[in-house]
């Protein structure tokens, strides 16, 4: 395996049983290649018909007050709140998640946070009360159809999963309200 980080893929050719991967750095020759960047898939590669733009979620983090012994994950339509339940990060909840479409900006904003706080609050009134850890946002891979996007060439030999990286990405964070 030949993991490329942060280099770009200007062109890709399939020749016999192997591809050809030129890139800034130079041509490699490989049994198959694979192009998970994530939400970054279309604007790193010049391959056509990449289908993914960035999907922004801006989510935040607190301690659970005592009261509030959370031991599973809550979901609904707008809002999750996974308790933290073992390690380090124990006693802590984490809160989610704006789905914005607004490109690769990573900015967060209090007042989508604290609309997510007021949704968990709902939920678990308690949340209301719960000291601010921190608060960020990161890039997802996201299709217009909303569905997972795999291509493979004619023979099988370059394979684009950008959602190879869903759930991560790039962070922007901020300090935690005073």
């Amino acid at each position: 395996m030949n993991l490329q980080p942060h280099t770009a893929v200007l062109s890709t050719h399939s020749i016999d049983n192997a591809v050809e991967i030129t890139t800034p750095k130079g041509t490699i020759h490989a049994a198959q290649f694979v192009n998970c960047t994530g939400a970054w898939a279309a604007a790193t590669s010049r391959l056509p018909n990449i289908p993914v733009a960035p999907r922004k979620g801006q989510m935040f983090s607190v301690s659970l007050p005592p009261s509030l012994p959370l031991h599973f994950v809550l979901r609904t339509p707008d809002i999750y709140i996974v308790p933290r339940t073992a390690g380090p990060a124990t006693g802590r909840a984490i809160i989610g998640a704006t789905v914005e479409d607004i490109g690769f900006d990573k900015a967060v904003h209090p007042a989508d946070i604290d609309r997510l706080r007021s949704l968990a609050a709902a939920l678990l009134p308690a949340i209301a009360r719960a000291h601010q850890l921190e608060a960020w946002s990161g890039l997802r891979p996201a299709t217009s159809d909303g569905l997972p996007f795999s291509e493979f060439s004619q023979v099988n030999r370059i394979i684009s999963l950008p959602q190879a990286t869903i759930g991560t990405g790039s962070s922007s964070r901020l300090p935690p309200h005073a």
